[in-house]
């Protein structure tokens, strides 16, 4: 077969993402079915709210997925699929100018910041698992590995002693989501060395979003060891008696961060939740729960009901960053249409000879 002539549009209301794939298929009797949209990504942006639920807009930040906030409130990591991988990008907040950080040909998502922010731990594809790299953010594109494992990694949570990183892995042979943490050694300057892993929670049950307190002597994850999802609390690094911090408030129980200066932990998708709590001992105890105001983040399509990364909160200006969008466009874009007899349609649209 060969091509010849100039191109002829068709149809042009066809669903696709930055990365290239466009979702339709044609049957061998001639069919068409494809997702009406144009530019999936373009329907999300990201948006500050304050405390008192005042939205404002953050520019130029395109394409992204998964996203951190640096400890120092002043940038913003990100992943951002093209059409050949996924890399990270950096974003400065002050000067609202994004640039690329990763350029390889794996797939790299999920950026976590070192607690001095000269630092990235990601998670990358080779040979189809993900492992654990680390990066400088001023070193852009040479990355070094930190672990290998025949099971996929994803990076959650640094300690603030910079000594651990709370990972999680799926173990291929229970089919079940671990936390462990891979204990570190070195600096921003000097580099960053993995010393051993270590399991913190292999249950058998999904254990996900693990996130260091700002003292490091406890983690909040999300488990359904009791059934649904839910939020909980266990001191680190051993394990202890775990104390339930989600209850009600109508919201998935997930991605937790710990306020730095304050104590409060944030969770939730769609709605954001604020809890106080207070320590005493070995106890750690929840006062209240409250929804931040008008903060709801949006899922992104076709993304499963379990939502990664649609918030992220900045203890610097203590407001969060949320992910937004045209929930009515994707509605629209979750449209799918039938073209029957396409085949003989395109006979009469592009020249036969």
């Amino acid at each position: 077969l060969e091509t010849v002539g100039a191109p002829s549009p068709v149809v042009t209301d066809v669903a696709s993402r930055i990365n290239g794939v466009v979702h339709y298929d044609l049957s061998r009797d001639g069919d068409l079915v494809y997702l009406k949209g144009q530019f999936i990504e373009d329907l999300y942006t990201l948006e500050w709210v304050d405390r008192d639920g005042t939205h404002e807009k953050l520019p130029h930040v395109d394409g992204f997925e998964n996203f951190s906030i640096s400890p120092d409130g002043t940038k913003l990591a990100y992943s951002v699929e093209n059409e050949d991988a996924k890399n990270i990008w950096l974003y400065d907040i002050e000067k609202n100018i994004p640039s690329q950080l990763t350029f390889g040909p794996n797939d790299d998502d999920n950026p976590v910041w070192s607690p001095n922010g000269g630092s990235i731990i990601f998670d990358s594809t080779i040979d189809d698992v993900k492992n654990l790299f680390w990066i400088r953010i001023n070193e852009s594109g040479n990355p070094e590995q930190l672990t290998e494992s025949l099971n996929d990694q994803k990076p959650y949570s640094w300690s603030r002693d910079g000594k651990y990183l709370a990972f999680t892995e799926y173990n291929l042979i229970r089919k079940s989501t671990d936390i462990r943490y891979l204990t570190l050694e070195g600096s921003d300057t000097a580099g960053w060395k993995p010393v051993e892993e270590n399991d913190y929670l292999v249950t058998g049950f999904y254990e996900t979003d693990p996130a260091f307190s700002p003292d490091g002597r406890w983690i909040a994850y999300a488990s359904d060891e009791t059934g649904g999802l839910q939020l909980f609390v266990r001191t680190f690094p051993e394990a202890s008696e775990r104390s339930l911090v989600s209850y009600g408030m109508n919201t998935l129980p997930q991605q937790p961060v710990w306020s730095m200066s304050s104590q409060e932990l944030l969770y939730g998708f769609p709605k954001c939740i604020s809890a106080q709590y207070q320590i005493e001992g070995a106890n750690f105890n929840v006062d209240e729960l409250v929804e931040w105001e008008k903060a709801e983040a949006v899922r992104m399509f076709n993304e499963p009901h379990y939502s990664h990364d649609a918030f992220d909160y900045d203890s610097v200006s203590d407001r969060i960053l949320i992910r937004t969008g045209d929930v009515e466009g994707q509605s629209s874009r979750k449209s799918i249409m039938l073209y029957e007899n396409f085949s003989e349609f395109i006979q009469t649209k592009v020249p036969t000879e």
